[in-house]
C-alpha cells in the first residue's frame, strides 16, 4: 500500500476467529498526498479531499499542527482497501468555535450528521479534554466516519451495561490505557477501542522495555477475561488472542456496540509492525 512498512497492524475477529484485514500506516510526509514519488496511487478528487483535511488551518489557537502528528492509515483485505484513516488530533474547544468553518474547508458536509452524538458521548469532561483524532474515508474516498477521545463517555443511550464495563477500565486507569469512540453516519453503532499506554505514549527503546513486552500484553489482555477483572473475553477468545501475541508484539482491542447495548464483534487489533521493526521476528 505505501512504499516501505512503516507501521502494520493485522485485524482479526475475536468473534470469528479468522483475519479481517491489514492496516497499514505512514507518516503523511512519505506518502503521495505530499510528493509523488511515493505511494499510494490515489484518485485526483481523493487527493484533494484528504489535503483538505489534513491542510485545516486553525487560525489563531494554542494548537499547533505538528506534521509529526498527522500519519496516513489505509485498511485493506488481499490489496482491497476498506477503509482510509486520517491521523490528525485536533481539540474539540479549538474545533466548536469555528465548526462552520472547519466543515466548509474540509469538505465534510456528512459530519454534521453525526455532530449531535459526539456532542452527547463526550458531554461527560469539559471540551478541552476532547479530541477528534481523525477522519474515515471509504474506498471512494467518501467520508466514513470520525474516531473521538475523552477521559470518559456519556453511555446512558445504550440499554445494557455492556458497553459501560468496556468503559470502565480507561476511565478508571487512565494513566494505563485510553478510550477512543469511533462514530460513523448512517449507523448507530459505536465502537469502542481500548489502547495500552504504554505502547503507545511512551519510547519502548529508550525506556527499555522491549524485552517486557510481551509479558506486559499478556497482562493487559488478561485484564479483559479474568473473573475478576472486566471478564468481556470467552476462554475461546482469550486463548486465540494469546496465540497471536509472539515476540514483541502488542495489541489494541475494539468492541463493536449496537445501540441496544448488545457486543456485535470483538476486534483484536496486532501490531506486527512498528517503525519498520517486525514485532513478531523471533
Amino acid at each position: 500500500m505505501f512504499s516501505d512498512r512503516y507501521k502494520v497492524i493485522d485485524k482479526y475477529s475475536l468473534t470469528t476467529q479468522e483475519k479481517v484485514s491489514t492496516i497499514e500506516i505512514m507518516p503523511r510526509r512519505y506518502t503521495s498526498l505530499v510528493d509523488p514519488a511515493y505511494l499510494p496511487v490515489l484518485e485526483s478528487e481523493t487527493k484533494l479531499r484528504m489535503r483538505k483535511f489534513f491542510e485545516f488551518h486553525q487560525g489563531y489557537t494554542n494548537d499547533f499542527a505538528h506534521e509529526t502528528d498527522k500519519n496516513f492509515h489505509i485498511e485493506h483485505k488481499d490489496g482491497d482497501v476498506i477503509e482510509y484513516f486520517l491521523r490528525y488530533p485536533i481539540r474539540w474547544s479549538t474545533l466548536d468555535p469555528i465548526w462552520n468553518k472547519f466543515v466548509r474547508t474540509t469538505d465534510l458536509a456528512r459530519i454534521k450528521e453525526i455532530k449531535p452524538k459526539i456532542d452527547l458521548m463526550t458531554s461527560v469532561t469539559d471540551r478541552t479534554h476532547t479530541t477528534l483524532c481523525g477522519t474515515s474515508y471509504d474506498a471512494n474516498g467518501e467520508f466514513s466516519g470520525v474516531v473521538m477521545f475523552d477521559k470518559t463517555y456519556d453511555l446512558h443511550e445504550f440499554e445494557n451495561d455492556f458497553i459501560e464495563k468496556v468503559n470502565e477500565l480507561p476511565a478508571t486507569m487512565p494513566h494505563m490505557c485510553k478510550g477512543f469512540v469511533i462514530l460513523k453516519p448512517g449507523t448507530t453503532d459505536v465502537s469502542y477501542r481500548i489502547e495500552y499506554e504504554l505502547f503507545h505514549g511512551l519510547d519502548m527503546e529508550k525506556r527499555k522495555i522491549d524485552n517486557d513486552t510481551n509479558m506486559i500484553a499478556h497482562s493487559f489482555l488478561e485484564l479483559f477475561y479474568r473473573n475478576e477483572g472486566l471478564n468481556l473475553l470467552t476462554d475461546e477468545q482469550r486463548d486465540f488472542a494469546e496465540t497471536l501475541l509472539t515476540g514483541d508484539s502488542w495489541f489494541d482491542i475494539e468492541f463493536l456496540v449496537g445501540q441496544d447495548g448488545q457486543c456485535k464483534d470483538i476486534f483484536f487489533l496486532h501490531h506486527v509492525v512498528n517503525e519498520f521493526k517486525e514485532l513478531t521476528a523471533s
